[in-house]
């Protein structure tokens, strides 16, 4: 779809007949400065539209955390709530469903034997 060599011969033939030797470097440089200051137009029309690009995927992102958040949020106080009301109801019920507490004192680490000593004995031993 581009321009060809020959394509540009011809061009280049119909310039230099019709602008003469004298006129073509001038305006050669001519060409050249507007087509560099079409392309910098044109890099910093594309560097901007992509700024704006991702500052609105950023702000899109952000939304949806805030969303997310809130989801979050919500759920964790239903599961709160309903979590909440098992232990209420048990105690409402009062004391009569708890076990019973114990005074047994607590065996000392020295009494408590090793995993050694327990294969000695064998099962069923004490």
């Amino acid at each position: 779809m581009g321009i060809g060599f020959l394509e540009l011969v011809v061009i280049a033939l119909a310039a230099l007949v019709l602008l003469g030797p004298q006129r073509l470097p001038e305006i050669m440089r001519q060409v050249a400065k507007f087509y560099v200051h079409i392309r910098r137009t044109s890099n910093d029309f594309k560097s901007a539209f992509d700024h704006v690009v991702q500052e609105a995927e950023v702000e899109l992102k952000r939304s949806e955390l805030s969303q997310l958040e809130a989801s979050i949020k919500k759920r964790a106080t239903e599961l709160a709530k309903t979590s909440s009301v098992p232990i209420q109801a048990e105690q409402e019920l009062g004391q009569e469903n708890a076990p019973a507490p114990t005074n047994a004192p607590r065996p000392r680490l020295d009494e408590v034997p090793t995993w050694d000593q327990v294969q000695e004995k064998g099962p069923g031993e004490s």
